[in-house]
């Protein structure tokens, strides 16, 4: 793990493998602790919201050409790694994963050691 600071394309790889895989697409229900307005919308108090992260991950205003594998979209114009607040595979606030820190380290290990044992080509 202490590689991981030099290895900003592998993480961006992970990072759009999270967001084209969106194992979880539909997350934990929600609901309204008051009346309130989503855009010009009322919502009533108690109302169950389900969040649909996929919305987020492959909108294109966000992510341009959503459906394509791109891992530059998450380095800057010097290969670095830029924080993207968009990218949420796991889902905000209080229900939030409780493991996504464990599940990101996991994930970059997967990633870097197959690129370390085999020969890819996308």
């Amino acid at each position: 793990m202490s590689d991981k600071p030099n290895l900003p394309y592998s993480q961006a790889v992970v990072l759009e493998i999270q967001r084209i895989a969106n194992v979880v697409p539909l997350n934990v229900l929600h609901s309204t602790l008051e009346d309130t307005k989503i855009g010009k919308f009322p919502v009533q108090k108690g109302t169950l919201i389900v969040p649909q992260i996929s919305s987020v991950l492959f909108d294109e205003k966000i992510f341009p050409e959503p459906m394509e594998f791109k891992p530059e979209r998450f380095l800057d114009s010097e290969g670095k790694l830029k924080e993207c607040k968009e990218m949420i595979p796991f889902s905000v606030g209080k229900r939030q994963c409780l493991g996504e820190g464990l599940a990101k380290m996991e994930l970059f290990l997967f990633v870097v050691n197959i690129f370390n044992r085999f020969s890819v080509n996308i």
